[in-house]
């Protein structure tokens, strides 16, 4: 997945930047695992370390939904880019979203994890525009008039 990531090129250094990071945010919280004791002090300091994780993580794909936006493909060719980017997002977010629900002891991190949740079906809505609108042959392609 990484080695794909450096080949994704937005054409837009803030965007390409804000990936990277979150594709990093949440790869990180992916792969961290917990060996506590539910209810220490150690369990109440991942919770609350977490949280700040997923805050920010939900922040920066919330930005990068909106932004995309500004983006969305007019071409097949920058589509086939985006798509590849947006599935390789998906992808992580899915992956974190999995891990941590198995971390989520007693609904710690619940909300966050639901908004993260939205976040992550904005990308899979994306998903399906760039497919429908802009790599569909089909001949009734709504975006083919707006270049």
């Amino acid at each position: 997945m990484i080695t794909a990531l450096h080949n994704i090129n937005f054409q837009d250094r803030d965007s390409d930047r804000e990936f990277k990071f979150i594709m990093h945010l949440s790869e990180n919280l992916r792969k961290k695992h917990t060996g506590f004791k539910i209810g220490s002090d150690e369990h109440l300091d991942y919770i609350s370390e977490r949280t700040k994780e997923l805050d920010e993580l939900i922040v920066k794909v919330e930005e990068f939904n909106d932004k995309f936006e500004n983006i969305f493909p007019h071409d097949k060719e920058t589509g086939e880019v985006l798509l590849k980017a947006l599935h390789i997002l998906h992808s992580a977010l899915s992956l974190a979203v999995k891990n941590l629900e198995l971390d989520n002891y007693k609904n710690s991190f619940s909300k966050c994890l639901n908004r993260l949740k939205i976040e992550d079906s904005q990308l899979v809505e994306y998903i399906e525009d760039v497919n429908e609108f802009i790599l569909s042959d089909d001949e009734s392609n709504l975006l083919d008039g707006l270049n």
